[in-house]
């Protein structure tokens, strides 16, 4: 049996799994947001109504990275990626937006941020 250890974070296009984009976590979140509602009809009953589906998104922070690694996180904005985490988690998803604060002249940016939100995707074609 072989087993993963992962110690960093990987990220990789999903048109080309091949071209990896590995980078040291600092701090990662999860949020995970079922499809329901409560509705109030006639009489005040209330009835729980929800829709399949459910949403899971992963905040991701790092406190410094390379401006390699920052130029290669922006080119994989808006596209459909590979994520995995520390925890081997494997969630397909795509990264909606970057933040980063850029300093003096350095070649490090920190404060580095970005949400990856999942997506449905079948590996078999």
């Amino acid at each position: 049996m072989t087993e993963l250890a992962l110690t960093d974070t990987i990220i990789a296009p999903i048109s080309d799994l091949t071209g990896t984009l590995t980078i040291g976590q600092y701090a990662e979140s999860e949020s995970v947001t079922d499809s329901t509602s409560v509705r109030v009809y006639a009489g005040g009953v209330r009835r729980i109504v929800s829709t399949p589906g459910r949403d899971q998104s992963y905040n991701v922070s790092y406190r410094y990275m390379s401006r390699a690694n920052y130029d290669a996180l922006l080119d994989l904005v808006s596209v459909p990626v590979l994520f995995r985490d520390q925890r081997a988690r494997a969630v397909y998803g795509v990264i909606a937006g970057v933040s980063g604060s850029e300093f003096a002249v350095s070649d490090l940016v920190e404060d580095v941020s970005f949400t990856v939100q999942n997506i449905t995707y079948s590996e078999i074609v």
